[in-house]
């Protein structure tokens, strides 16, 4: 579900540079309904891509118990070279 305050801005017409924000705004709402009050669980980030949504992930969670799986070598390159992650398992 989409808050009020993104739908409102999705439909307000936006700038290149505000989509950028947008996005790290529509990962945030994504992860709302998941259980994010044990910064010592286990989360595998399944299709992880770059690891856009495990950057919103490793907020919550301690880096060193997430795991990053993609079947991408460039995307999880690209995964790797991002410094909050470097504690994450890269499959």
């Amino acid at each position: 579900m989409v808050s009020s305050n993104l739908m409102s801005k999705l439909t307000s017409g936006t700038t290149c540079w505000e989509m950028h924000r947008l996005s790290k705004d529509m990962r945030d709402d994504a992860l709302e309904p998941a259980d994010r009050s044990n910064r010592n669980m286990f989360v595998v980030d399944v299709g992880g891509d770059t690891s856009f949504t495990t950057l919103g992930i490793v907020n919550h969670v301690n880096a060193k118990n997430v795991t990053i799986l993609d079947q991408s070598p460039q995307r999880l390159a690209k995964a790797k070279q991002k410094g909050s992650l470097k504690e994450c398992k890269i499959v």
